[in-house]
């Protein structure tokens, strides 16, 4: 199992990171999701190719917000 992590841009709320978290659980391959408000990190587990990072970014735009891939856990 494999480490992403992504970065939010700007602000966000408790039920963003719910709505983040809950649709990031179902892109296949995706182990585990926790988004922390404070480092406005959102850390990925997952099975796979780092393409599911992607997917997960765009999952976060889709809900009005920006994200980067920062580490792909592809050491």
């Amino acid at each position: 199992m494999k480490t992403g992590k992504l970065i939010i841009e700007g602000t966000f709320c408790g039920a963003c990171t719910y709505a983040i978290e809950k649709a990031a659980r179902k892109v296949r391959g995706v182990e585990e999701i926790r988004v922390n408000t404070g480092t406005k990190i959102i850390t990925v587990s997952y099975e796979g190719d780092s393409s599911i990072l992607k997917k997960v970014e765009d999952i976060v735009e889709t809900l009005g917000h920006t994200a980067k891939v920062i580490d792909t856990g592809d050491n």
